[in-house]
């Protein structure tokens, strides 16, 4: 099978449009077209719907797709293997990290990899668990490590493999000076209060479902957002009541501003977890971070990277 017909495959399956991936891929609209038409009479089956409104996938085009990833990616470390130079230009990491892992966890761990590998590249994304999981199905990540709210014995996923690595608790703070610890709190106090909620790992369900269960009125969420940091200054300086992940409090920068909140019902426990493709193998980079996820894993279970 031609390497470059998969190429030029997989980059109409992400451009949407001949005209486009043509352009994307520095060579003309009919060239590509014939690639394409060749490939499906090798597969002896059609992998786009062809209309007016643009090119899209059939199931048998998404169904080849990560196949197709694969055996370029491959096909890429093997040149690499044996034309040495060449590693440099391909040794980078695509990693899908959960916010919480992002403010403190993840970025350690980068720097010590850069300091020790000097050609090491990363690109580092963040967002919601659904799709850290789908963009690594589609090959689009090499790593995703993420708070689970599923226990992964219970998760069924054909294409990738889980590995619990830790616990992760996320609790109600407030600025230490706020007017709620001058009085005896409860959730119904809680309800009257406006809120920062991360928005990813179905914290924000979560957290409503913890009134909701009381036939209690669910609080205002006034900021979902995916940045820590932002949810951190929305506690201290902007008098919000806010839910972070209970590690971050015994950091030097954060202990001495907020509060845990001591009502444990809303206390929301998460399974730290890294999940990766069952086939194909790891950029070198990214084979390295997960060794070193795993050995603070085993260090300390509740990930402080700050020493």
């Amino acid at each position: 099978m031609d390497l470059n017909k998969l190429e030029y495959f997989v980059s109409l399956a992400r451009e949407g449009g001949f005209a486009k991936a043509a352009r994307s891929l520095g060579i003309s609209q009919p060239t590509l077209s014939r690639a394409i038409a060749a490939l499906e009479k090798d597969l002896g089956q059609a992998l786009f719907d062809r209309s007016h409104a643009g090119t899209k996938l059939m199931d048998s085009g998404k169904k080849f797709l990560p196949h197709a990833v694969v055996i370029i990616q491959e096909a890429e470390r093997a040149r690499t293997e044996f034309v040495p130079e060449l590693a440099n230009e391909t040794d980078r990491a695509r990693i899908g990290i959960s916010p919480n892992m992002l403010f403190d966890v993840v970025p350690g761990i980068v720097q010590r990899l850069i300091e020790q590998y000097a050609h090491a590249k990363f690109t580092l994304t963040t967002g919601t668990q659904e799709f850290l999981l789908e963009s690594l199905r589609q090959r689009e990540l090499d790593l995703v490590v993420c708070a689970d709210a599923n226990f992964v014995s219970d998760r069924k996923d054909s294409h990738l493999l889980a590995e619990v690595l830790g616990d992760e608790t996320i609790v109600p703070v407030a600025c230490k000076d706020h007017e709620i610890f001058s009085n005896k709190i409860t959730l119904e106090i809680l309800t009257q209060e406006r809120w920062a909620i991360p928005y990813q790992m179905s914290l924000s369900y979560r957290f409503e479902n913890v009134f909701y269960k009381r036939n209690l009125r669910i609080p205002e969420q006034t900021l979902n957002t995916s940045s820590l940091s932002l949810i951190y200054n929305a506690v201290n300086k902007w008098n919000l009541l806010g839910m972070l992940p209970k590690r971050l409090l015994g950091m030097a920068a954060i202990k001495n501003d907020l509060r845990v909140i001591e009502i444990p019902e809303l206390y929301i426990d998460f399974k730290t977890t890294l999940f990766r493709n069952k086939s194909g193998s790891l950029p070198v980079i990214a084979g390295k971070l997960a060794e070193q996820i795993r050995t603070l894993s085993g260090e300390d279970a509740s990930f402080s990277l700050i020493r």
